[in-house]
């Protein structure tokens, strides 16, 4: 578990176990939707100094929880954030076009993301990976995080630790 230390000591500035959970089964159903393993050189999810822990693909963010019980993703450009309580931070863009934006959205405990948000993400997502071959961010990339994501074993194991450390 020493491993994941610095995983446990992120976890721990969120408030309950159970939004954690909530965020990451959202993570996982992402990258399960998009078929992305972690070895794919186009994912990259980071563990950062901060404590942040943003999913990158190709060159773009595109999913990171915030200890507010929010998230940031990313969401076509013709998506309307103001609909969905959303708040638009910035555009990703080519050279001349703007193609995606970055959100924060509420994620309150115990609430799923709808389906209008989650759809928005997976089409930005899928238009990344079929532009994309790696992403820039993939030498960053924590396969403890990937693994806590994915793996119920790990994940379990992991929120053990971050309750004994807490107590």
């Amino acid at each position: 578990m020493e491993k994941y230390n610095k995983l446990i000591q992120a976890l721990s500035e969120f408030e309950s176990e159970v939004w954690i959970n909530q965020y990451f089964d959202l993570a996982k159903k992402l990258l399960t939707d998009l078929d992305l393993s972690n070895e794919d050189p186009r994912l990259g999810m980071s563990l950062n100094k901060d404590g942040s822990m943003p999913i990158n693909i190709g060159q773009r963010y595109v999913l990171k929880p915030f200890i507010d019980e929010a998230i940031g993703c990313i969401v076509p450009t013709a998506f309307n954030v103001e609909l969905v309580g959303g708040e638009c931070n910035y555009y990703f863009s080519t050279k001349t076009t703007n193609d995606a934006k970055w959100m924060l959205v509420p994620f309150p405990l115990g609430q799923q993301l709808t389906e209008i948000i989650y759809k928005g993400i997976l089409s930005s997502c899928q238009e990344i990976l079929n532009k994309s071959k790696k992403s820039s961010f993939r030498k960053h990339h924590s396969s403890e995080i990937y693994d806590f994501t994915m793996l119920p074993e790990v994940r379990k194991d992991v929120l053990k630790q971050l309750k004994t450390m807490l107590a």
